[in-house]
């Protein structure tokens, strides 16, 4: 049977989460423990390394959610570099890579953006968000609940970190998109 892996990489940590048919077989997060930057960064490389026999020896394919451009250039540019690292390792693996856009893997698991009224009529619902930035962190949360709450009805997991839950869609994602 197919295995399938997918991974949620950020500056801070990498989690994943491996799927064959129907089964959740395992997953985790290992987070770079350095404090500087440059650091982390290699040991990014090197935590991905040291996991490579562990994870990537029975996978078919690997899942890496493609670095999206957010408003704060310093955070974007820390992201695909940490990304470039990761993805190096990645490529050598006997695995297929496959990257998947957040929005696309999104709708495909049944978590579609709200937009236009859809989303009008959810921020009305919490007058608490005052500002724009209270208002998309209150939707952006909405939607991890959304993605923890597939992965739990699929699987039969309630997994509490949305790092982890993203990584596992991500391999529910390639699943449902790779023709075996």
């Amino acid at each position: 049977m197919t295995r399938f892996m997918g991974i949620d990489a950020s500056s801070k940590s990498v989690a994943f989460g491996v799927v064959e048919g129907d089964q959740l077989l395992f997953y985790g997060e290992y987070y770079f423990k350095s404090a500087s930057f440059d650091k982390r960064l290699s040991e990014a490389r090197r935590l991905t390394e040291d996991f490579a026999p562990l994870l990537f020896e029975h996978t078919d394919y690997i899942c890496f959610e493609r670095a999206v451009m957010v408003t704060n250039r310093e955070v974007a540019l820390k992201l695909a570099q940490t990304f470039g690292a990761i993805k190096s390792v990645l490529i050598d693996q006997k695995a297929r890579l496959v990257e998947a856009p957040p929005i696309a893997w999104q709708e495909k698991i049944g978590n579609p953006v709200l937009k236009g009224n859809a989303r009008k009529v959810f921020v009305e619902k919490h007058p608490e968000w005052r500002t724009a930035s209270q208002r998309a962190a209150g939707v952006r949360q909405y939607r991890k609940n959304v993605t923890r709450e597939i992965v739990k009805k699929h699987y039969g997991e309630d997994i509490d970190n949305d790092n982890i839950t993203d990584a596992i869609a991500l391999a529910m994602f390639a699943q449902m998109e790779i023709k075996r």
